[in-house]
């Protein structure tokens, strides 16, 4: 089909993720698309940053109910929006990809770190 379809994958409540807190879900589960596995594109929306020790955000994938892979991480520095974007085309992403079915946003933030996450979309290919 070729369309790149953005979803809004955000939890209902825009999650405030406080200091030292480890692989906190800021979006709900999503389907990775068989385009998605090898192109995609992450967007969050933050706002109230402490950045502090460290926030990073990161896309983890898996296959079922086991345990997720670590794929791909952003900084989140300042209010605003931060991507995370994936292709196959770019040597330091083929370690990466292929991605696994099913994707999910978390963040892990430092001492003295906060973040309230006020979206999160995933635009990949249908």
């Amino acid at each position: 089909m070729n369309a790149w379809i953005p979803r809004l994958i955000s939890l209902p409540n825009a999650p405030v993720v406080g200091a030292s807190a480890t692989n906190t879900p800021i979006s709900s589960t999503f389907t990775i698309t068989a385009g998605g596995s090898t192109s995609m594109v992450l967007a969050i929306s933050a706002s109230a940053v402490t950045a502090g020790a460290g926030i990073t955000a990161k896309l983890r994938t898996r296959i079922g109910p086991q345990v997720a892979v670590d794929s791909k991480t952003v900084a989140i520095t300042a209010n605003g929006i931060v991507y995370i974007k994936l292709n196959v085309s770019i040597a330091a992403d083929q370690t990466y990809l292929p991605l696994l079915s099913i994707g999910e946003l978390v963040v892990t933030t430092g001492a003295g770190s906060a973040v309230t996450i006020d979206a999160a979309w995933v635009i990949q290919e249908d």
